[in-house]
């Protein structure tokens, strides 16, 4: 089950990294959507959002792109994992979705079921790689953590799965507090190994 108050805290604490560190996004971030906003925009989809993406989306709507002249202002920390609008996420949604038919439609099964699958959903992507995508999975049951996946147009990296947003935030957070990464004109640089000590298959966040 979401502990909300928790997950709200555990955003707050990743908002304060960032301003430590002078991220640009920290100063960037879009004020967050309303329920009756976030319900309007994803219904044409036909996706109930889970609680982490409801409230990942309540906290800020991305960062503002008017604002930022690089992709970089955007970036949430390693890994150059995008801040995105709601309305940006379902769009690329749409053409993953897309995708997906379109290869069904011409019998390809097992490139559709690797690359995509019925219930992901993107929030966010790569700034030098977008067709790199962190999607959830909205087919959970009730208040229960939403499974993270990076998706590509060259399959799903399987491997590359934590159990929750909320994990994949706790990742960014320990790698920002390690003390290996700084903000140097507005670009997140590190130091050899650069890397916080993790199970290889959850280094692709950083």
């Amino acid at each position: 089950m979401i502990d909300e108050s928790e997950f709200r805290d555990l955003l707050d604490r990743f908002e304060a990294v960032l301003h430590s560190l002078g991220a640009p996004v920290a100063e960037l971030m879009r004020p967050g959507l309303p329920d009756e906003k976030i319900d309007d925009l994803i219904a044409p989809t036909g996706l109930t959002l889970p609680d982490e993406l409801r409230i990942w989306w309540r906290w800020h709507d991305g960062a503002d792109e008017a604002a930022s002249n690089h992709e970089e202002g955007r970036r949430l920390g390693p890994g150059g994992w995008l801040h995105l609008p709601l309305l940006t996420m379902i769009e690329l949604h749409g053409y993953h979705n897309g995708r997906y038919c379109d290869m069904l439609a011409h019998g390809s099964t097992d490139l559709a079921e690797q690359g995509w699958r019925p219930g992901l959903f993107p929030f966010s992507h790569r700034a030098w790689q977008p067709n790199h995508v962190l999607a959830a999975d909205t087919l959970v049951p009730e208040h229960a953590p939403a499974p993270v996946v990076m998706t590509s147009e060259m399959g799903i990296e399987q491997w590359a799965g934590t159990e929750s947003i909320g994990e994949v935030i706790g990742i960014w957070i320990e790698a920002l507090e390690s003390g290996r990464y700084e903000v140097i004109d507005g670009h997140f640089e590190t130091e050899p190994p650069g890397l916080i000590e993790r199970e290889p298959r959850l280094r692709w966040l950083l």
